[in-house]
């Protein structure tokens, strides 16, 4: 497929945070540990993987994962 020639499919290891408006009974500080793949197109703040590209340039199913909460980044796949 050509135009994904910048976009290695990788698999993202991080860690996953979340907020609620409630209240909280207990505090669990464990995290989750998540794990993404799909195609990479780095931003300034996010990795922006993408499951899903299409012929036409088109990309779709994007996960942005801040690059803070990212421990692990693996190349599946680099294109040439």
């Amino acid at each position: 497929m050509q135009g994904y020639e910048d976009m290695p499919l990788v698999e993202i290891t991080w860690i996953d945070h979340s907020g609620d408006g409630g209240w909280e009974e207990k505090v669990d500080d464990k995290p989750i540990e998540c794990r993404t793949v799909g195609w990479l197109k780095t931003g300034k703040v996010h990795l922006h993987v993408y499951d899903t590209l299409t012929s036409d340039g088109g990309r779709g199913g994007v996960s942005k994962i801040l690059k803070t909460c990212v421990m692990k980044k693996r190349i599946l796949w680099e294109q040439f």
